[in-house]
């Protein structure tokens, strides 16, 4: 097995990546033991693997789900650029100040051993690696009334860009700002000639499903988390 390093420091946990040359001797692997708390994880998309996991103990975590579309096919009404600005560190500390959790259809929220408060710690560590530049290539963020307040982080390749992490503040939710953000975003990509553009999601979150395969995402990809942990 794989052992994720910067995941078992963050979170205290023992993280490892399950590979397909663990399978066949994993029995052999947990009788040896394992220190707790530990979290083994894979992804997978093959029903077989599945079940094979599942035979092993292993739980079913979360579907993710991978839309792809191109930029010049998609169906958006155009937002002003002049809302979309690259996110600063205010957009930090109005997520720290509003104490709100963070992605709660995120997959750290439904592990058992990874608490809420560590889950939310995680996804601020993660913007705040973006505004870094030391992760990803770019957060753009809706302004209104002078406020960030929506986010959209981006990793550009080529021409593709791959969204990472996407929200809007709790108390501007259910008011068309989610839809003002990801128009934005797709002008800021035709503005800097960005063919493509790639989103995962949970299959839980039948909103955003909903809203991608309205504007025109296909999806092209359906894989599946496995855990198997000990807290």
């Amino acid at each position: 097995m794989k052992k994720l390093d910067w995941d078992t420091e963050f979170f205290q946990v023992n993280f490892f990546e399950l590979e397909e040359s663990d399978y066949d001797n994993f029995s052999n692997i947990i009788e040896k033991g394992l220190d707790a708390p530990f979290c083994i994880q894979k992804l997978c998309e093959s029903e077989n693997v599945i079940e094979k996991l599942k035979s092993l103990g292993f739980r079913v975590l979360e579907e993710k789900l991978t839309y792809s579309a191109k930029i010049s096919e998609l169906i958006f009404p155009s937002e002003s650029i002049d809302s979309i600005v690259e996110s600063t560190s205010n957009l930090l500390n109005s997520l720290q100040v509003s104490n709100e959790d963070l992605f709660l259809e995120g997959r750290f929220h439904h592990l058992e051993t990874v608490t809420k408060k560590q889950a939310n710690k995680f996804y601020l560590r993660w913007i705040e690696n973006v505004l870094n530049k030391s992760f990803e290539t770019i957060s753009l963020s809706l302004k209104h009334e002078n406020l960030e307040i929506g986010y959209c982080t981006l990793n550009i390749n080529d021409n593709c860009a791959r969204i990472g992490l996407f929200g809007i503040l709790r108390s501007y939710q259910g008011k068309g700002f989610g839809k003002r953000l990801l128009s934005g975003v797709f002008s800021y990509c035709a503005e800097n000639e960005i063919e493509f553009i790639e989103v995962s999601t949970q299959g839980t979150n039948e909103a955003a499903r909903g809203l991608y395969q309205k504007l025109g995402f296909k999806l092209v990809s359906n894989k599946t988390w496995m855990v198997l942990e000990k807290a």
